[in-house]
Order: structure tokens, then sequence, then C-alpha cells
């Protein structure tokens, strides 16, 4: 029995960067995370946005607006969207996002030369970011919300149905090419795990197995908090040679979501304990 197809807006079309598949069909489907910090409609609409303007694609954009058919998979593969970033010897060309920052022994570019836009489907799914508005994939703070997670689950189940792909033919963009995407998959030891239990999710949901799809990477708890001292500083990243962002104008109790290396990750950046 097929999987039914969820509700799919064909509004979104994006025409750069496309070509027909040709003899080529999809035997991969690359999961990525769209790197933004709030997964709203705006969010959605302003991801879509910077694809249009920078020329980049991916077949589907799943988010809390729902899912976006940009690329119909139908009859183009996309030319901008697996790549770019680095190969198994190539330092990744944005700093922070491949190997010379972090990478899974046996899991990291375990796909490089095998996947690539002619022979596979890219899924990018909007994340959502606790603690502060920095944007780096190194952060603990990533996670996607349990509909959005869910709607992801759904439509990639309904596309390895559709195209006859494996579950274990379900890759990160990682896995492609060092980059750290989705990074609350592959950005600290022990990550995998959200990867792996995605694609089981996926494979469950292809066998129609009956079980409860949540995030593996929930908002985390921002219910502690830190009295923080006039003059303490905030810093970028969990450490006290990272640039600083912010200096504390008075004492103050605010709270955090993160706490790592004897730093807590507030919103106005990460502060020493």
């Amino acid at each position: 029995m097929a999987i039914s197809k969820p509700s799919v807006t064909s509004t979104y079309k994006l025409t750069q960067n496309i070509s027909f598949w040709g003899r080529n069909r999809p035997s991969f489907l690359v999961v990525h995370f769209t790197g933004g910090l709030a997964d709203t409609l705006a969010g959605q609409m302003a991801t879509y946005k910077s694809y249009l303007a920078a020329g980049s694609n991916a077949h589907y954009l799943v988010g809390a607006a729902g899912i976006w058919e940009m690329v119909d998979p139908e009859s183009y593969y996309t030319k901008c969207s697996v790549g770019s970033a680095c190969g198994k010897k190539t330092e990744c060309k944005v700093k922070g996002w491949g190997p010379d920052t972090f990478a899974l022994s046996g899991i990291s570019c375990s796909h490089a030369g095998i996947v690539g836009h002619t022979n596979s489907i890219s899924v990018e799914i909007c994340s959502a970011k606790a603690g502060r508005r920095i944007c780096d994939p190194m952060d603990a703070g990533w996670y996607f919300t349990d509909s959005t997670y869910k709607l992801a689950v759904e439509l990639c189940a309904w596309i390895c149905d559709h195209w006859s792909i494996k579950a274990d033919h379900i890759v990160m963009h990682n896995q492609v090419t060092g980059k750290l995407c989705p990074a609350m998959w592959c950005n600290a030891e022990g990550a995998e795990a959200g990867f792996f239990k995605f694609r089981d999710d996926v494979a469950y949901k292809m066998n129609e197995i009956d079980r409860p799809i949540v995030s593996p990477n929930p908002e985390p708890d921002q219910t502690r908090t830190i009295a923080i001292g006039a003059g303490d500083y905030f810093y970028s990243r969990p450490a006290a040679n990272s640039a600083r962002v912010g200096q504390a104008q008075s004492s103050m109790v605010i709270s955090y979501s993160i706490e790592q290396n004897g730093f807590c990750c507030t919103k106005q950046g990460w502060v020493k304990k």
C-alpha cells in the first residue's frame, strides 16, 4: 500500500540552477537544516527569499508554514543544494561549517563522491535556536519543533516510497560535504543519534508502524537562571577568549538554556558561570 502524500504547497518555485533529470533518477534523499533562529512563517519565507536571491535551491522546504515544493522532483534535479562546502580532502570554504571545526569519525563525508545533485532529492527543514541570536553551527541550542519534525518525517517517508529510495539512503548534508548541516545532528559527539532516530522514524512511517513521532532535539529548557554582575562580559562562544558580544550594564538575574564548559548560554550570549 502506497504512503499517502502529505499536503504540499506548490506556490513557491525556484527556477535557477535546476536541470532535467534525463536518464538520471534519484536514489538518495539528503536532509538539511535552514540555520534559521525561529521556526515561523516569517522565518520560512525569509529562507525562501534568501534562496531566491542567491540562486540556491532544494526540492522541499518544511517548516511551521507547512511543506513547500520549490523544485519539482518529477522533472528536475537541483544544481545548488548538496555541494558548496568541502570534499574529503578540501577545507571547508566557510569557516566553522566543516571538518576544520568538527567531523564525526566515519560519518562526516562518508558519502562524498557517492551522493550528488544528479542522484538526490534535497529536503530543507526549518530550524529554531534557543539561548541567543548568534548563528554558529557549533552551538548546542539548535532544535526542530515537534510539528516541523513530524512533517519532515511524513514527507521523507512519502518521497522514499514514491521514488523507491531505501531508508538507509537518507543522508545528512554533512555526510556528503562535511558541512555542519543539520547542525544539531553533527556538531558534537553523540549528536548523530538524532539523525539515526529521524531515519528510523521515516522507516517506521514507510512500514505504517504507528508510534509517536517526537523531535529528538526538543527546545531546551530555559527555566534556569544565573546572576550576572555589572561589567560581566557576554561572549560569542563558550570560551573566555571568544569575541565579546556585550557587557552587563548592571547586576541582573537572567535565564539560560544550556551550560557548557563552565559557561551558560543566555539570550545576550555566553556568560561565565
